[in-house]
């Protein structure tokens, strides 16, 4: 028995494969065109037809895309609507400060007429002594709270680091002040 040479096998492999291809029947294939021209092609035939619509129905939104060309055109802005409009008087309704209330405004010239004026000269002095005293009292307490601060201020000083936010903050706050232990007095006073 003779074996078959390869290359024949081959040859004869081929020209099955190919009679059996050339009996299928092909399916037909589409002429190569651009996919871009296809496209603006499909693109302008819906372009020239109109939309379907069924009559005697109007479409919102086509009507609202109508209106707002027609006022593009006419380069008209569109009209406020009230519900703006609405809100806004809301709003400047709740801003605006209210009226005077004539009842606080009488209260007020009441107190004011209350207060005895003295009419006469030792009446006046006696006010004004009074007043200086009550200065004198605010003022030696004020003194009383800075000297009761100054060893607070003292060790807060020492305790700062200068190239701190807060240090150089200080620093420059310290600028106006005669001493910086006066501006340190200053600062822990308003912070208490």
């Amino acid at each position: 028995m003779a074996t078959p040479k390869p290359d024949q096998n081959l040859d004869q492999l081929l020209a099955e494969v190919k009679q059996q291809l050339s009996q299928q029947p092909t399916p037909p294939h589409p002429p190569e065109e651009d996919p871009l021209a296809a496209f603006a092609a499909e693109f302008a035939q819906k372009k020239a037809q109109p939309p379907p619509a069924a009559p005697g129905a109007s479409d919102p939104t086509a009507d609202a895309l109508a209106d707002l060309a027609a006022q593009f055109e006419q380069k008209q802005p569109p009209p406020p609507s009230t519900a703006t409009d609405d809100l806004i008087t809301q709003l400047q309704g709740q801003f605006k400060p209210p009226p005077p209330n004539p009842v606080d405004d009488h209260l007020h010239q009441l107190q004011r007429n209350l207060k005895p004026e003295p009419s006469d000269p030792a009446a006046q002095l006696r006010a004004q002594e009074e007043q200086l005293r009550a200065q004198r009292g605010r003022e030696l307490e004020r003194q009383q709270r800075r000297k009761a601060i100054a060893p607070k201020a003292a060790a807060w000083l020492k305790a700062l680091d200068p190239y701190s936010d807060e240090g150089l903050w200080f620093e420059q706050f310290a600028n106006n002040y005669a001493s910086r232990s006066e501006a340190a007095i200053d600062y822990l006073e308003a912070l208490l």
